[in-house]
């Protein structure tokens, strides 16, 4: 099935960076368009918090029974926020054009005044750089971005998105030339490292009792998942189908948000997880056929941006506190509002840290829903192994670290909603490229339908011919100009 949200942008990590736009939401696959490898994404609107992106990205990486390609597994992300896609109340979440005194007392963003009926508004430019760092935090092999009238101007255009923030459109172009071009070969080679801790996405309790984040990464669950992840326990999305047919082998903590229903299965499957030592977190709601170890006070919503914000982390820092030693993550931080991530390739541990300590800014922050700016910090990072190297891959630095307590022990100053690459290993005395590998990794994950796809090569020079054995363009060393060359000289 074709997701409606190809709309947008697609963004392959190895791609020459170029903007594409997708097929229009309305083709359809038919004869032998209809077989092999497909993009599936979920259209996120969410523009409240930007690490709330992640929780669906969850989902994506965990499709029991799905067949997932080495070039699949697709981010999405808005160029445009908004409050849902019903047009009575869009933006409505964002920055309502009824607002109440408090917010007509204070002044007006600039967009306001220029686009006062704008519907789809352009993302922050700091929410953009965060959700840009919670992708490539994770096995992602593109970003699908969605709003193309959001990002630039578009001339005798005249629809629901809108331009209302020019620096949005370089902060994006600031990150591919300065994150994803270096570091998007090697991102595509590095998978994620095991995950001890889970959270249920329970399909019997979403059809029974109604519960669920349906994909969308709100409710009781979505808020679920964010305390825990300020907990700093990196869940990963689980399902019934996943924990029937695989077991909860590698999980040490499981949480149980909105499962008030549940399969005698899965049920039974839990228990033994227990007596294995295992560890269940619940809620209010949580069926009384399972047996919780710790439970969460539900949080319920304000809408004021700032009070779920803090309610969030403190939960999380107290669900830190009672886990103890009991706590599986190898990757922490002194900060709950530093999101760790760690993948691992061969001996080498890969941490992203994702700053998401926000305040209200000047955008849309004076209606007290959304906040926009973000506040630079210091943590501490602790990764738990003997010995290594730090290097930090963005700066292209060596970062001071020392062993303690077991844990390799180093501390990072985070910009505004800044993320960043840290590699713990052995210590890089000599640097080998292999440009003929990279070019390789870049072939296998062009699309199906990309021309530079099986084109002969000369059986001499081993130059890619062009199609039709016309004329091959070379960029000469340098220069701008080109040169033409026939295939075969």
């Amino acid at each position: 099935m074709k997701a409606e949200s190809l709309a947008g942008l697609i963004l392959p990590l190895l791609a020459a960076l170029s903007w594409a736009a997708c097929e229009p939401w309305t083709a359809r696959y038919q004869g032998a368009q209809a077989s092999g490898p497909r993009v599936i994404a979920c259209w996120l609107v969410l523009p409240d918090d930007p690490l709330r992106d992640a929780g669906p990205n969850g989902l994506h990486l965990q499709l029991a029974g799905a067949s997932i390609v080495s070039n699949g597994r697709f981010g999405p992300c808005l160029l445009s926020t908004d409050a849902a896609p019903d047009r009575a109340v869009r933006r409505a979440a964002l920055a309502p054009a009824n607002a109440d005194s408090a917010a007509r007392a204070a002044a007006l963003s600039p967009w306001e005044d220029i686009e006062p009926d704008a519907a789809f508004l352009t993302i922050a430019p700091m929410h953009l750089r965060e959700c840009f760092w919670v992708k490539i935090a994770r096995p992602v092999a593109g970003i699908m971005y969605h709003g193309w009238q959001s990002l630039v101007p578009c001339p005798g255009v005249r629809g629901p998105y809108r331009l209302t923030h020019p620096e949005t459109q370089h902060e994006l172009r600031r990150l591919l030339r300065e994150v994803l071009e270096p570091l998007g070969p090697a991102l595509l080679q590095i998978p994620d490292a095991p995950a001890p801790s889970g959270m249920l996405e329970s399909f019997t309790s979403q059809m029974f009792a109604g519960r669920g984040t349906y994909g969308w990464g709100q409710g009781w669950a979505g808020t679920a998942w964010h305390i825990l992840t300020y907990a700093q326990l990196s869940p990963r999305i689980l399902y019934e189908e996943t924990i029937a047919r695989d077991g909860l082998d590698g999980i040490s903590v499981l949480a149980l948000p909105d499962c008030d229903v549940l399969p005698r299965t899965i049920v039974d499957r839990i228990a033994d997880f227990r007596r294995r030592g295992g560890l269940v977190i619940g809620d209010e709601r949580l069926s009384p056929a399972v047996e919780a170890d710790l439970r969460i006070p539900i949080v319920p919503r304000t809408g004021r941006a700032s009070e779920e914000h803090a309610a969030m982390v403190e939960k999380g820092r107290r669900l830190a506190e009672a886990l103890g030693s009991r706590h599986p993550a190898r990757l922490r931080t002194s900060s709950p509002t530093v999101v760790p991530r760690l993948r691992q390739y061969g001996a080498t541990d890969y941490v992203f840290a994702v700053n998401d300590l926000r305040q209200y800014g000047t955008y849309v922050g004076r209606h007290g829903l959304v906040m926009e700016d973000g506040v630079p910090q210091s943590a501490e990072v602790r990764l738990r192994r003997t010995g290594g190297h730090v290097y930090d891959l963005v700066a292209h630095l060596p970062v001071a670290a020392e062993e303690r307590g077991g844990d390799l022990v180093f501390r990072h100053e985070f910009g505004p909603c800044e993320g960043t690459d840290l590699d713990g290993g052995r210590p890089a005395d000599r640097v080998r490229t292999d440009r003929r590998a990279g070019r390789r990794a870049a072939r296998r994950h062009r699309p199906p339908d990309d021309p530079r796809r099986g084109r002969r090569r000369h059986p001499r020079s081993g130059r890619r011919a062009a199609p039709g054995g016309g004329p091959r363009l070379r960029r000469t060393r340098g220069r701008m100009d080109w040169m033409a060359r026939h295939a075969g000289r």
